[in-house]
């Protein structure tokens, strides 16, 4: 890879963070939305995080078809990806402040 494809790369990354954290910002997600999108994003199954929570995995699949509907996903794996996105971008905005 060459060093002009490899900041063309990095540009269009940085371009999709702050896509992602626009959206983010703009979509309402809940504080539980929050929580079960940071442990699902850690690898955890629904059955864990509604364990871990105390609820049913019908209440933990709700609150991210929720959290997808807000951030208008195709699937949950899209949500998530979002959601990552939307930690890195701001976890570099604080760092560049």
């Amino acid at each position: 890879m060459s060093e002009d494809s490899e900041w063309t790369w990095l540009l269009e990354e940085i371009k999709l963070l702050k896509r992602d954290w626009k959206v983010f910002e703009a979509s309402h997600i809940s504080k539980i939305e929050l929580e079960r999108l940071q442990l699902l994003s850690e690898g955890l199954m629904l059955k864990e995080i509604a364990y871990k929570q105390g609820v049913s995995e019908w209440a933990i699949k709700q609150s991210i078809v929720s959290a997808r509907k807000k951030l208008k996903a195709k699937t949950s794996a899209e949500t998530v990806v979002i959601f990552t996105r939307y930690k890195i971008y701001k976890a570099l905005w604080v760092y560049i402040q």
